[in-house]
């Protein structure tokens, strides 16, 4: 089902054996809406994805093979690589399996109907939105501190405002 969600999970993987493994995956989505009077409408929407480690190892070369495998590395995740060619090619990606574990978005927003009549009706908007992603952790190549691999979980946030004017037709 991931690939259906919002975000296009995974919904397979590859075992040891090459046989295709189901990821269990979940998503939930909630919204209130909230009309005050009939100029305002005021919302506020939340979403999360969620996708499970299935993580395996070939039995022939002991590589780390699945998704979400704790053994891929994750070196390059905080890496962000120059443009290659020119300044529209972005960079290579290094090292970074960077398996996607969850995704988090919330929203709120307002519409505000300032105007109405024949003609048509003009509205204005506003709308802020809060987007986590979240990685399933991985090696750092092998580092080891303290005795133990250091393991890298890579986490991305994104906060966005957005503005809309909009005329209706009548």
């Amino acid at each position: 089902m991931g690939r259906y969600s919002t975000a296009t999970l995974p919904d397979v993987t590859s075992r040891g054996d090459g046989t295709l493994a189901p990821i269990r995956t979940g998503s939930a989505l909630a919204t209130f809406e909230l009309h005050p009077n009939p100029k305002w409408d005021i919302y506020t929407n939340f979403g999360a994805e969620y996708v499970a480690r299935a993580a395996y190892t070939n039995p022939y070369t002991g590589a780390a093979i699945g998704y979400g495998n704790n053994l891929f590395n994750n070196t390059g995740c905080a890496t962000e690589t120059l443009p290659t060619t020119n300044q529209n090619t972005p960079g290579a990606l290094g090292n970074c399996a960077g398996d996607t574990r969850d995704i988090i978005e919330g929203t709120f927003g307002f519409w505000h109907k300032f105007w109405s009549g024949p003609k048509g009706g003009l509205r204005w908007g506003m709308q802020y939105s809060y987007f986590s992603r979240n990685a399933w952790s991985g090696t750092n190549n092998n580092t080891l501190v303290g005795g133990n691999i250091l393991s890298i979980k890579p986490h991305a946030v994104d906060n966005m405002i957005f503005t809309s004017f909009r005329y209706y037709l009548p």
